[in-house]
């Protein structure tokens, strides 16, 4: 099935920026109302390696993609990962309302065990690997379902270079 991107969000600030707003729950009003709406599962440590999990709700399945782009001091030098959601149960809204968990193990067995009921939701993992100076561009992407004219406008677009319209942070 193919995707029409018809809108996307590009949010560019230092990486420990972008993390702490899309993990902060008091941080995701400046953003979610683009995507619908947002539920931060968990959220680890700024250090090495940190991860944030989000659950979004798919709204008239509005949302598709999640690209998370590193770039480094060197503009040449630069990472991107591109997360491809896959469709979860809906889960209740006390989850994940939290700032930092007490406990993950039990967070982790709560939300396994809500899986295969409710609505369709959807969940990304975004993991964060901040080594040297560097900003972190967030994408968010929806796009519409229409069958094999999706795929023949999303080749089309992509053969056109056709981009989705971003907006920064600052312009949200």
């Amino acid at each position: 099935m193919g995707i029409i991107l018809v809108d996307s969000i590009s949010i560019s600030q230092s990486a420990e920026c972008v993390f702490d707003m899309i993990t902060d729950i008091n941080r995701v009003h400046e953003w979610e109302s683009r995507v619908s709406s947002v539920i931060v599962l968990s959220r680890g440590h700024w250090g090495g390696h940190s991860q944030a999990r989000l659950v979004m709700n798919l709204g008239n399945n509005k949302l598709k993609m999640v690209e998370t782009v590193l770039e480094y001091e060197r503009p040449t030098l630069f990472a991107s990962k591109v997360q491809y959601i896959r469709f979860l149960p809906l889960l209740p809204k006390d989850i994940g309302h939290k700032k930092t968990p007490v406990n993950d193990n039990k967070q982790q067995s709560d939300f396994n065990s809500f899986l295969g009921k409710g609505e369709p939701y959807a969940i990304v993992q975004i993991d964060f690997t901040p080594t040297g100076n560097k900003t972190m561009t967030l994408r968010i992407a929806t796009d519409i379902h229409v069958g094999g004219f999706s795929w023949f406008a999303f080749w089309c677009a992509k053969t056109l270079h056709l981009r989705p319209h971003k907006k920064t942070l600052k312009s949200i």
